[in-house]
């Protein structure tokens, strides 16, 4: 415990020290990678400074994917110049407590490998997509925090009947996690499934699932009254953005996109791991078969003439290794809960939300307990093959890639900040600075440019403004509206809408230049006037 304890709190300061200092190195300012999280930061402040769930002020809205994240951020704005140094630090306290559950998880489904826990609370902190989610603004480890409470606490009930006080913690941790993102509710139809079907005390499921719908429920009649529908606009909206026809070709080009994305990362090293924990699970004494009792036989062997002594000859019937202990024990139930989830989330995604951009931040929640499950099932792999070398190289292997890649995650962090700095950030200064106050801005990427030029926002992605959401792909559509509403600016990257920008109508007057951004495959964000 002590142990794991001294590299938590060492290599979280690390995380801050090289992330943040290679956006300093790059010559950027301190901000976030993704233009979303300047969403949540324009709520929370409307929140704290006016008392109103808003973008612009005076129009309530669902537009925030994550209400509770939101309350959450507005406690930077009781200090001056708090909000980002509080983003960043919710995000590290979701990131260190991901780490804590990660070792109890290890220690419950591997208790016959002490080191495992602790390997496994390392790993989460060393994984880069995690610290940069950390320090992205957004609700993602948060999230993540959630749904690995909940699949904690079920694999506890798996093995054992839970007690109230842990039964309503499920549901609380349920209940959150569908608060902060929507299809929390898919791991909280799961795991309830997975208390009925172990037959926990049926009038404690009823108070768990009661002490879930609290947070819940008041979230559903905001979005209820304000929009007409429960869940928030901004899910009808990127699912109109992105979501595609569906058929057998998208959804395998799908499948395979999320599979490379999550083993994209330093997770690749814990495959092997994963694969025989499962096996380990479904098939159970895998390392007594016929196979690996002549493979270890034949190691063995060879070993004994070297030495000199006659070859081991095993009683039939007695195990091989003698006296083994048990290095994988998962329960086949947990593996198949998980299992579930995992496709579960990945099948929801593939219907609703198929972007694997941002690193795959939407799949970062699978991230945790795959790591666990990797650690544990390599380690009780290296053991069973008795190949020591072959271990030693192989966990000095998975050291070097974790620590190769957490340091190439900075490179990664630092250039994504500067992109969304260089370019939206620059454009709402601009704006705040050349445009009159009253001034109607029209732009696809609202989170900046809303939290800084101070004007009044049209959304064209449809996040805020649902009356464009089931259009937002029809150039013709949003021009339409445009005119229609009198819009003053319109701020956009060009090869989102070129029929629009190409309008003789739209005059430029404003551009970014970075020439790092187009041999990137991305664009420069320009703003223009219309002339109605």
């Amino acid at each position: 415990m002590g142990r794991r304890l001294w590299l938590v709190f060492l290599i979280l300061p690390m995380t801050v020290a090289i992330y943040l200092g290679y956006v300093v190195w790059l010559g950027a300012e301190s901000g976030f990678p993704l233009d979303d999280a300047w969403i949540h930061q324009t709520f929370a402040r409307n929140l704290v400074e006016r008392g109103e769930f808003a973008f612009n002020p005076g129009q309530a809205s669902t537009a925030s994917t994550s209400p509770l994240w939101t309350a959450l951020l507005g406690a930077g704005y009781l200090v001056p110049n708090g909000s980002l140094p509080w983003a960043y630090a919710l995000g590290l306290l979701c990131l260190g407590s991901i780490s804590w559950l990660g070792y109890l998880l290890a220690k419950r489904l591997f208790p016959g490998r002490p080191y495992v826990p602790v390997l496994s609370s390392v790993a989460l902190l060393l994984e880069w997509r995690l610290d940069w989610a950390a320090l992205s603004g957004m609700e993602t480890l948060l999230f993540s925090f959630l749904c690995l409470a909940v699949i904690y606490l079920v694999a506890i009930s798996l093995q054992e009947t839970l007690s109230p006080f842990r039964l309503s913690l499920l549901g609380a941790a349920a209940g959150l996690a569908t608060a902060v993102r929507p299809e929390g509710a898919v791991l909280v139809f799961l795991a309830f499934a997975a208390l009925i079907w172990r037959r926990q005390p049926w009038r404690r499921i009823v108070l768990a699932l009661g002490v879930a719908f609290l947070p819940v429920l008041p979230v559903a009649v905001f979005n209820q009254v304000v929009s007409g529908t429960p869940l928030p606009s901004t899910f009808y909206a990127k699912q109109a953005a992105y979501a595609g026809p569906l058929s057998l070709g998208f959804g395998l080009t799908y499948l395979v996109g999320a599979v490379a994305t999550l083993a994209s990362g330093p997770l690749l090293v814990l495959l092997p791991g994963v694969a025989f924990a499962i096996y380990r699970a479904i098939v159970p004494g895998f390392a007594h078969s016929v196979f690996m009792a002549r493979f270890s036989r034949q190691i063995h062997r060879v070993r004994s003439h070297r030495r000199g002594e006659r070859p081991f000859a095993p009683t039939p019937g007695d195990p091989w290794p003698p006296n083994y202990p048990s290095t994988v024990n998962l329960p086949a139930n947990y593996v198949v809960f998980l299992g579930l989830w995992t496709l579960a989330m990945i099948g929801l995604y593939m219907v609703k939300l198929p972007a694997l951009f941002h690193h795959g931040r939407y799949l970062m929640p699978l991230i945790p307990p795959l790591v666990v499950v990797g650690a544990g099932g390599l380690a009780g792999l290296l053991a069973v093959s008795r190949l020591r070398i072959l271990a030693r190289l192989y966990g000095v292997l998975a050291a070097l890639v974790f620590l190769v890649l957490w340091l190439n995650g900075a490179v990664v962090y630092g250039w994504d900040v500067k992109f969304i700095t260089d370019e939206q950030v620059e454009t709402a200064r601009w704006l705040r600075d050349h445009t009159p106050a009253g001034a109607l801005v029209a732009t696809h990427d609202i989170g900046a440019i809303g939290y800084l030029s101070d004007r009044t926002i049209l959304d064209t992605a449809g996040l805020i403004t649902p009356e464009l959401g089931p259009y937002v792909r029809d150039q013709q559509k949003i021009l339409s509206y445009l005119e229609a509403r009198k819009a003053d600016y319109l701020a956009v990257f060009p090869k989102w809408y070129p029929s629009i920008v190409a309008d003789p109508r739209f005059e430029e007057v404003f551009g970014v230049d970075q020439p790092y951004a187009v041999p990137a495959g991305a664009d420069n964000m320009r703003v223009y006037r219309p002339k109605w």
